[in-house]
C-alpha cells in the first residue's frame, strides 16, 4: 500500500517535470515538440501500468487472507455457532454416547471425573484446584470474596441488585421463571425438581417432596 502512495506521487512529479519541460521547449520545433511529448506520456503511462499491477496485487493478497480466515474460521464452528467437536446436535468428537463432554461424563469414567465420581477441580475429598481453604469452590466463596461475588456479597450471577446474567426482566432467577418458561419450569407450570406428575428428582416414593416426608426421615 505505501509502495502504492510513493508510485502514485512519483506520477504527480513527473506530469510537473512535463509541463516543465514543455514550457522550456517553446522555442522548439512543432516536430521536436510533439515527439518529446510522447516520450514523456510513454513514460508517465508506464508507471501507471506497474501501479495498476501494485493495486491488483494488493486486491488480491488482501481477498486471499479474508478468504483464508473465513474458510478456517468455517472448519472450526459448525452451522449451530458452537465448535464442531463439541457440538451435541452435530455428534462432535468431544461429545459421548450419553451427550455429555467426554471428559466429564460420569457415565464414561471421563478424565476429568475423580475416584468419588465429581468432577476433579471441584472436588472436596479430593481439594481439587477450585476448592478454598474454607472448603468451598473459589469462585463463588465469600470469605475468600470469590471474583463471582460481587459488592452486595451475592453471586454476581443471581444478584437482582446487580441485575446479574441469571435473573431476568422479571427480576427473578430466569431457570425458575414462570413468565419466562425457564429451563426448570416443567409442562405443568412447576418446578420440574418437585412435580409429582412429572416425578421429578425431589419426589421420593411417596409422592411427597423428599426433605420433608416424615416417612423417609423415619427409615433414615
Amino acid at each position: 500500500m505505501f509502495q502504492y502512495i510513493n508510485n502514485l506521487n512519483q506520477v504527480v512529479l513527473n506530469l510537473e517535470h512535463v509541463i516543465n519541460d514543455i514550457k522550456q521547449a517553446r522555442e522548439l520545433s512543432k516536430q521536436e515538440i510533439s515527439e518529446f511529448f510522447r516520450l514523456e506520456v510513454d513514460k508517465v503511462v508506464c508507471e501507471l501500468n506497474d501501479i495498476n499491477i501494485i493495486i491488483e496485487n494488493f486486491k488480491n493478497n488482501t481477498e486471499t487472507k479474508i478468504y483464508k480466515n473465513i474458510n478456517n474460521k468455517s472448519k472450526t464452528f459448525c452451522i449451530h455457532g458452537k465448535k464442531k467437536c463439541i457440538c451435541k446436535e452435530c455428534g462432535g468428537t468431544s461429545i459421548c454416547e450419553h451427550k455429555n463432554l467426554k471428559c466429564i461424563c460420569k457415565e464414561c469414567k471421563g478424565t476429568s471425573i475423580c475416584e468419588h465420581n465429581k468432577i476433579k477441580y471441584t472436588c472436596k475429598e479430593c481439594k481439587g484446584t477450585s476448592i478454598c481453604e474454607h472448603n468451598k469452590i473459589k469462585y463463588t466463596c465469600k470469605v475468600c470474596k470469590g471474583a463471582g461475588i460481587c459488592e452486595h456479597g451475592k453471586v454476581k450471577y443471581s444478584c437482582k441488585e446487580c441485575k446479574g446474567a441469571g435473573i431476568c426482566e422479571h427480576n427473578k432467577i430466569k431457570y425458575t421463571c414462570k413468565e419466562c418458561g425457564g429451563s426448570s419450569i416443567c409442562e405443568h407450570n412447576k418446578i420440574k425438581y418437585t412435580c409429582k406428575v412429572c416425578k421429578g428428582a425431589g419426589i421420593c416414593e411417596h409422592g411427597k417432596v423428599k426433605y420433608s416426608c416424615k416417612k423417609c426421615k423415619i427409615n433414615l
